[in-house]
């Protein structure tokens, strides 16, 4: 089932489209012109957008193409609507980022055979997004995963006044080691490292890889309290962890510093990553191999 937006300048219109998109058992929501933008923000993420542009070339509605395109951090397929209009006004609409313009009268079956075809273009998209989100070396998703992530989960956290967690973790001497066993080592290292933080996570946590032996673990719904018993069972895990490489058995600890919301000087997600490693570099400065929280630089966890 997808989500769609329905828009028209009239909010009757509008619901009647999104009465329509939704008869493949798709989740229509209608919104006029006017607020579409907000909830595209507040109720999303869509699937696909639909705009209707009442007859002839609206320069709202294609104004609306451009910025819900802008809005989206993936690819979001929209439908645009006209009565009537030119070719030119097609190409007007087609090169604002319309995937579709349709014009004149259009069946219901065949409006509803489109959003199929689009949403399995979106499909595709999002396969080969999930490729290139994907580090290599440990398997689990990278920071260009993360970015997209965050920005989306950290929204929903505040739009529920929901407590969102980040840690930012780091294996502790790991250039040492791949100066005393090889990058090989290393690498073996960080990938033993990443199935450890995987297999602490509950099914809502994700866990990135941003470069090196350095990872992020993002917890939607954890307060100080849970997010510090999930930060206590990976440092734990990747400290237990044994890494057999030829002759001798390699043993790694982390660091982990973590933040959360809602804090009065966290607004964005980038301050809430920014103070997450500033938690960090105070787990370093405390010894290393111990957790610390955002603002809290005289006590470790750990």
């Amino acid at each position: 089932m997808a989500r769609i937006l329905a828009v028209d300048d009239d909010l009757k219109a509008a619901a009647r489209l999104a009465e329509i998109l939704g008869g493949d058992g798709h989740e229509a929501m209608a919104a006029t012109c006017a607020e579409a933008l907000a909830v595209f923000g507040q109720q999303g993420p869509f699937d696909l957008a639909a705009i209707d542009l009442e007859g002839g070339p609206d320069l709202g509605g294609i104004e609306l193409c451009r910025r819900l395109k802008a809005a989206s951090y993936e690819y979001l397929p929209v439908m645009l609507f006209s009565t009537e209009g030119t070719v030119g006004e097609r190409v007007t609409g087609l090169d604002a980022g319309a995937d579709e313009y349709l014009m004149g009268t259009v069946d219901p079956q065949e409006l509803l055979a489109r959003v199929r075809a689009l949403l399995r273009i979106r499909a595709s998209h999002r396969q080969a997004a999930d490729v290139a989100h994907i580090d290599l070396m440990t398997g689990i998703a990278n920071r260009r995963a993360l970015e997209a992530q965050i920005k989306s989960s950290f929204a929903m956290a505040q739009r529920h006044k929901a407590p969102f967690a980040v840690l930012s973790i780091d294996l502790d001497g790991l250039e040492k080691m791949n100066n005393s066993h090889g990058r090989d080592a290393g690498d073996e290292v960080r990938r033993v490292a990443a199935s450890a933080i995987q297999g602490c996570l509950r099914a809502t946590d994700g866990a990135f890889c941003v470069q090196g032996g350095e990872f992020v673990v993002i917890a939607p719904g954890a307060d100080v309290d849970g997010a510090m018993l999930l930060g206590e069972r990976i440092r734990r895990a990747i400290e237990s962890s044994t890494v057999p490489w030829k002759e001798t058995e390699l043993h790694a600890t982390a660091s982990v510093g973590l933040a959360v919301i809602p804090h009065r000087e966290i607004t964005t997600p980038d301050r809430l990553l920014i103070e997450a490693g500033r938690a960090l570099l105070a787990a370093k400065r405390a010894g290393r191999n111990c957790l610390m929280v955002h603002g809290d630089d005289d006590e470790t966890a750990g």
